[in-house]
């Protein structure tokens, strides 16, 4: 069993994946999307956690507020009271060991501080370091419990040194010195944005394929997960040469020609044309494309990216959005032909889409 769900993170991610056992099964959470969308993702985890409160493994992919805001707040709320097997993020910490040389360092300082302070697992899977692909030799490749795979595509050397310079700029000109643990708790206390909600019981385009350069985005972690005979690719909002690079090492190590067969692919950025090109669709075919985003910011997906796939896709595809709205809707009832069909999910109100396999 492999469970994928995409919560109602508006423009960010915030993936809830369940896998092994019904009973008891394994649980990695990517991301935890914006501020104003954190009761959302509380819910899900105050539902999945009721009788355990462990979590195998916990991504936070880049330092962009739609993916780490509600990673501050949900490291702070000491009502869920999780414990994490693992934590895979690269902050200053890690940067500044790793090279000598409107997204968030300061978030990412407090990141850094929380787990720190809380005395959280960290990298625990790379030894403390950077989690990072090297220029050169095999893919790091980190085994889960239940026998799962996870093998690394991004970042690289070059992503988190650009990291590293724009960090230590963006943090000295907030006024305190990166890694200052002190500094950036007390700059976190006075933010109100980030204390954890009381919680109740009840809840009320450019033309151009593949042209990110955002330094944060670049940045993000980005990994194929084997299960079994399953094969997911998450991507953060990785760059898609990035991704190119660490799928052709990827099918060289696994003897594969040719596409690269997935069960569920999440497209990168939100569905950006900027993090998809033709190149990056010439390695993967996939039985499911996920788009995490309500569109209402930067109106993503762009449909560059979505026909893009449509017309590449020679099997039946799904397309699974977890929000109807104007930017998702013109996705509805698909039906290319006889030889390539596709079909599109939508929640049926504000809630998840839960992919199964």
């Amino acid at each position: 069993m492999l469970r994928i769900e995409m919560l109602p993170a508006a423009h960010g991610d915030a993936l809830w994946i369940e896998y092994g056992s019904q009973s008891k099964p394994r649980r990695i959470l990517i991301d935890a999307g914006p501020i104003n969308t954190y009761e959302a993702v509380f819910k899900r985890l105050k539902t999945a956690t009721a009788r355990r409160s462990d979590i195998d493994l916990f991504v936070i992919t880049h330092i962009d507020t739609d993916h780490i805001d509600g990673a501050v707040v949900l490291l702070r709320d000491t009502a869920l009271k999780l414990e994490f097997g693992d934590i895979w993020f690269n902050a200053w910490q890690q940067l500044a060991a790793e090279t000598t040389d409107s997204y968030g360092p300061e978030q990412g300082e407090f990141v850094q501080s929380l787990i720190n302070m809380q005395g959280r697992p960290w990298n625990r899977a790379f030894d403390g370091n950077a989690v990072v692909v090297p220029d050169t030799g095999p893919l790091p490749v980190v085994t889960l419990a239940e026998g799962a795979k996870v093998t690394l595509l991004s970042p690289g050397d070059r992503q988190l040194r650009r990291l590293r310079r724009n960090w230590e700029s963006v943090v000295t000109d907030a006024g305190w010195t990166p890694g200052d643990a002190r500094a950036s708790l007390a700059r976190l206390e006075a933010r109100r944005a980030y204390e954890p909600p009381v919680h109740r019981e009840t809840y009320a385009a450019t033309d151009v394929y593949g042209t990110d350069n955002a330094v944060a985005n670049g940045s993000s972690i980005a990994f194929v997960l084997d299960y079994q005979h399953l094969r997911c690719l998450f991507t953060g909002d990785a760059f898609a040469d990035v991704l190119v690079a660490g799928l052709d090492r990827y099918a060289a190590a696994a003897g594969i020609q040719g596409h690269i067969e997935f069960d569920a692919v999440k497209l990168p950025h939100h569905g950006s044309m900027n993090n998809w090109s033709p190149e990056l669709q010439q390695r993967v075919t996939s039985k499911n494309y996920l788009v995490s985003t309500s569109g209402a910011r930067f109106r993503h997906p762009d449909k560059q990216t979505i026909e893009l796939i449509l017309d590449s896709e020679a099997n039946k595809s799904a397309l699974w959005f977890n929000y109807r709205s104007e930017f998702t809707k013109p996705w509805e009832n698909l039906r290319r032909s006889s030889t390539a069909n596709f079909i599109s999910h939508y929640p049926s109100t504000t809630n998840s889409v839960i992919l199964e396999l």
